[in-house]
């Protein structure tokens, strides 16, 4: 699926690297949204960098 790479190879150009093994899956099912591929992206790297704020005050509190 041509989508896929295009989100992978967007977000290593955003330096948001992805593996190539359980994390594919999901770019795959992302790619069957009907979306802006760049606005795809920016979401994704949006969602991380929420996520890496909440596991930061988890640690915190513990």
């Amino acid at each position: 699926m041509q989508e896929d790479s295009s989100i992978f190879d967007g977000l290593r150009e955003k330096e948001y690297g992805y593996c190539k093994n359980e994390e594919l899956a999901t770019l795959g099912v992302l790619a069957m949204l009907p979306v802006d591929i760049d606005s795809l992206i920016n979401d994704v790297i949006q969602v991380d960098n929420y996520l890496s704020t909440i596991s930061l005050i988890v640690e915190q509190q513990a």
